[in-house]
């Protein structure tokens, strides 16, 4: 677990190494808003934050009223960072906080779909990438708007107090933190997942195939549930379960298309001479 924050124009010039020095491991930079405008302390805020030490990711503020609009802002976020080494997610910033979206007829809670299609496309975009990407909204907005499970993606749960009900990858879990040696108050943020480990990223068929030959040699070790005893007891005594040449019955292996069909041909064959 890692503790950090987040910056925009709105906090000013920010000293960096001030709060690598308080003890925050990372940062999360805006980068943009819209489908065009960068945020005017962006490029300082990396640069700095980078020089610092930091851990560093980025958020885009969402304007985007339709797919077509969440898609320019994806393409327009790419080209920002696509040169730049981030070491966290680029997060799709899904809120209304100055009221754009209602006065442009897109309501956050009542166009679900909407607002689905418009998160999809925008994930999609930088995924597409080979980027990590994610989507930060208010506890609210996740819960009942956000269908999480149709996401393969990162989720920031925006929640200020003491507990996060989302427990996605990252909470924000203040607004009006302080960091020790910087002035003004800050976005507070933890983040649950470490970045830097190192994923299997290439996976081979041999490894796949060891991984699975061991899984099922740890299967035929295990023992039946005691639920099943009595009909287990039955299918042995009919000749219908007969074990393979070592007797062993492996009830909790899986079963092959191949092996239940012969299953299914003693138990007929049972009722046949019954």
């Amino acid at each position: 677990m890692l503790k950090g924050f987040d910056v925009s124009k709105h906090n000013g010039t920010v000293d960096f190494a001030k709060a690598k020095a308080a003890g925050l491991k990372f940062v999360i930079i805006r980068s943009s808003f819209g489908i065009d405008t960068t945020d005017i302390k962006f490029e300082e805020n990396y640069r700095k934050a980078k020089a610092a030490g930091l851990k560093v990711g980025i958020y885009h503020y969402s304007y985007a009223l339709n797919s077509d609009m969440a898609l320019q802002e994806a393409k327009f976020v790419y080209g920002l960072i696509k040169d730049k080494q981030l070491d966290m997610p680029i997060w799709f910033d899904m809120e209304d906080a100055d009221g754009y979206k209602n006065r442009h007829s897109v309501s956050l809670y009542n166009d679900k779909a909407l607002i689905n299609s418009i998160c999809s496309t925008f994930v999609n975009y930088i995924q597409s990438q080979g980027l990590k990407c994610g989507i930060y909204a208010s506890k609210s907005v996740l819960t009942s708007v956000v269908n999480k499970s149709k996401f393969n993606c990162y989720f920031w749960n925006a929640q200020w107090g003491s507990t996060d009900s989302i427990k996605g990858t990252m909470w924000q879990y203040t607004e009006t933190g302080n960091i020790s040696g910087c002035r003004g108050s800050f976005d507070l943020d933890i983040c649950y997942k470490d970045f830097e480990e190192k994923e299997d990223d290439d996976m081979t068929q041999e490894k796949f195939n060891e991984m699975m030959n061991n899984y099922l040699a740890e299967l035929k070790t295990k023992a039946p549930a005691e639920w099943s005893k009595e009909a287990r007891e039955w299918a042995e005594k009919e000749g219908i379960i007969v074990g393979d040449e070592n007797g062993n019955k492996q009830y909790e292996n899986f079963v092959t298309r191949e092996q239940m069909a012969v299953l299914l041909k003693r138990v007929v064959d049972k009722v046949k001479t019954s």
